[in-house]
């Protein structure tokens, strides 16, 4: 857990059966190798060897979701504040489609040829990656800015944390399997001081990446690897080509008792929150005699929208929705 020191993790790690997130593990992990020495480990082995067992549990979740994004350990170091500010100012001069597209699905944004030299000549450079008195290029910072602009909105990817006076003073990632907010994550690269900037809030130190890993690397590593999963027949061809594992679909006791319904697709995100609303109200949810219902939201300001309209059908008795699952629409 995070609260464990390190030798309640060593001698935890020394236990024939050991329960941990996949999380822990992964920073367990990078910490071990980051040790000026083996009496600094943690993990069996002095450096991070896996000679065992895994079972993971949700096994789709840990293995293809959230292995998109890796783990990181990074260092602070002081970050230039006016750079950012000023790549914000010209990233909202930037125009979609002629200065720069945008690849939602890789989280991507690019500058065209328009773009690039645009930026130059406003910023009076002969290339954006041109290396300037302190090292380094204006690009990452322009890249950045107009990521912050056009990926990551306000209460879907992040959160502006405020002190107690109600000012800003930071931005806090959401977990968009979760949306719980993470506490001490940051994003890297500069791309945490972009968003800062694009809110209008100090800008706070950079880190710098001292150690990585992705999921795939390390459950890897473990000489037997295994999951379970009551969805992973979807994921069977991704689980076979990344990880080498064969999806084995396992009877149920009893007939299965759901009903699969057609999929239903919606113009807007607004009209898929009204259907369910609707839904929840056309079965009796919140009602004394209705049934109980779990809705599953992707984000902060969905879960916000869905108890406000909970709210307007007199749905006392309606838990906030919280974001517990996904839901596509």
């Amino acid at each position: 857990q995070v609260n464990m020191s390190e030798e309640e993790r060593k001698k935890a790690y020394e236990c024939d059966v050991v329960y941990v997130t996949n999380a822990e593990l992964g920073f367990d992990y990078l910490r071990d190798h980051l040790a000026l020495s083996p009496v600094g480990t943690v993990l069996p082995g002095g450096a991070g060897e896996f000679d065992g067992f895994c079972v993971v549990d949700e096994a789709d979740s840990v293995l293809i979701d959230e292995a998109r994004t890796p783990l990181i350990i990074s260092k602070q170091e002081p970050a230039p504040a006016n750079k950012y500010n000023v790549a914000k100012q010209l990233a909202d001069a930037l125009q979609k489609n002629v200065h720069y597209n945008v690849d939602e699905k890789n989280k991507n944004c690019i500058l065209t040829e328009k773009g690039y030299r645009d930026a130059e000549n406003a910023l009076n450079l002969q290339s954006l990656f041109q290396l300037g008195a302190d090292g380094e290029a204006w690009a990452p910072y322009v890249s950045n800015a107009v990521k912050a602009k056009e990926l990551f909105t306000k209460d879907v990817e992040y959160t502006l944390i405020s002190d107690q006076n109600g000012k800003s003073t930071g931005v806090g990632i959401i977990d968009s399997f979760t949306g719980r907010v993470l506490d001490g994550r940051r994003w890297s690269d500069g791309l945490h001081q972009s968003i800062e900037a694009k809110e209008g809030i100090d800008v706070s130190s950079q880190s710098k990446v001292i150690a990585k890993v992705t999921y795939q690397a390390l459950f890897r590593q473990f000489s037997r690897l295994s999951g379970m999963t009551g969805t992973a027949i979807t994921d069977a061809y991704e689980l076979e080509d990344t990880y080498g594992l064969k999806v084995t679909p396992v009877p149920t006791a009893l007939p299965i008792a759901r009903r699969d319904y057609p999929d239903v697709v919606f113009k807007t995100r607004d009209a898929a929150n009204n259907a369910l609303v609707n839904e929840v109200v056309s079965v009796g949810g919140g009602q004394s005699d209705g049934r109980l219902c779990l809705m599953g939201t992707t984000s902060v300001q969905q879960s916000e929208f869905i108890r406000k309209r909970q709210k307007e059908s007199h749905h006392r008795r309606c838990l906030p929705a919280v974001a517990v699952a996904r839901i596509r629409a």
